[in-house]
């Protein structure tokens, strides 16, 4: 007989993403409570910790997207700030965003649902991976804004994520400019990244580089972008770790 042996999954308490966003769109169903939480006990017990934890992780958002202004310095980045960062659960779900451009948090959150559902944790998601994404058949308003997103690791279990927006000024469509009025269909709409990996051990692939390089009009640009969304989401990463040393996984989680 041959025996079969499950496999562990990357979530909290050993189980897959897919079955962590089962759970709590079931959850959710039946309750119509968001993960069937009605009361909020860790706000009546201690609503200062709690609203301390949430200062920290708000601050954590909120220098993620300076650091992004400061390293890539872009004049889209830096003058116009067209960007922003946001933490998310396992699941996807978004738990706090940075100031800035507020209307990508929810679909940046979409990405990353996509991601599960296409079982991305089969093909293999590490520590300092990232997953860049503007497709619009996925998630997003047009192809000029960009997703960088990181998946945050306790150990090996996943237990969060961390994305970044920037519109870029230049996409490589049909026409230049970031909103090419002579783009009519997404053939045409320029460069597009269907939430591929575009870096492993928080570098970039070199092949994701030589296709930046070889498909925009001004690829430097682009790629400080990168870099700068990059740096956010290791500084908020960086920062969950300490978060997690001073109040514990268990309370984080």
């Amino acid at each position: 007989m041959v025996q079969t042996v499950e496999k562990e999954g990357l979530g909290w308490g050993n189980k897959t993403l897919s079955e962590l966003l089962e759970i709590k769109e079931k959850l959710y169903q039946e309750g119509g409570y968001y993960f069937g939480l009605k009361d909020l006990p860790l706000s009546t017990q201690d609503p200062m910790k709690l609203e301390l934890l949430h200062s920290r992780l708000l601050s954590a958002a909120i220098a993620g997207r300076e650091t992004t202004r400061m390293v890539s310095a872009s004049p889209q980045v830096r003058e116009v700030a067209e960007l922003a960062v946001a933490l998310y659960t396992p699941e996807g779900d978004c738990i706090l965003q940075s100031t800035g451009i507020i209307i990508h948090i929810p679909l940046m959150g979409q990405v990353i649902q996509w991601m599960i559902k296409h079982n991305y944790e089969d093909e293999g998601i590490q520590d300092g991976d990232c997953y860049t994404s503007n497709d619009c058949a996925i998630a997003g308003m047009h192809s000029a804004d960009i997703y960088d997103i990181q998946p945050i690791f306790h150990g090996d279990k996943l237990i969060g994520w961390v994305g970044c927006v920037i519109m870029e000024a230049e996409i490589g469509a049909l026409s230049p400019g970031c909103m090419p009025c002579g783009a009519t269909e997404r053939f045409v709409d320029g460069i597009k990244f269907t939430a591929e990996k575009s870096a492993a051990n928080d570098v970039h692939l070199k092949s994701f580089e030589r296709r930046v390089r070889y498909g925009l009009r001004n690829p430097d640009l682009f790629l400080l972008d990168r870099k700068g969304a990059l740096a956010a989401d290791i500084k908020v990463r960086r920062e969950i770790s300490r978060i997690i040393e001073d109040f514990g996984i268990d309370y984080y989680m």
